[in-house]
């Protein structure tokens, strides 16, 4: 991915963010505004916006979001203490889960595998 996409990327994200918001998009809507934001966020390593718009997503949603959303919530925790150990174990925990547990497993292993990169998890 070049810079120029990333940025575009970024860009795009907290376009559709701010429009859900000011246009009082659904709650489905907006909790996946945030999402989307978030991912962004995480890609851009800033990961403290990352978790703020996670854990929006958490209160628009508790009882559906709750466990995905924590779950890239640790991520984004991790990313910034450069700890991985906690997220390891979370994900150990959400692939022996019910569906649609395992696939948010996989999502966050192949995001964490993005944000480590250069580190040792």
């Amino acid at each position: 991915m070049t810079e120029a996409f990333r940025q575009d990327g970024l860009a795009a994200a907290a376009f559709i963010l701010d429009f859900a918001i000011s246009n009082k998009a659904s709650t489905e809507t907006l909790v996946n505004s945030y999402w989307i934001y978030g991912a962004h966020m995480l890609t851009d390593s800033n990961n403290l916006a990352a978790i703020e718009a996670w854990r929006k997503c958490v209160e628009l949603k508790p009882d559906d979001e709750s466990i995905g959303a924590q779950s890239w919530i640790m991520l984004a925790e991790a990313a910034e203490s450069n700890d991985f150990r906690p997220i390891n174990a979370e994900l150990e925990r959400l692939a022996a889960l019910p569906k649609p547990n395992p696939g948010i497993a996989a999502q966050i292993q192949t995001a964490l595998q993005v944000v480590s990169k250069n580190r040792n998890v």
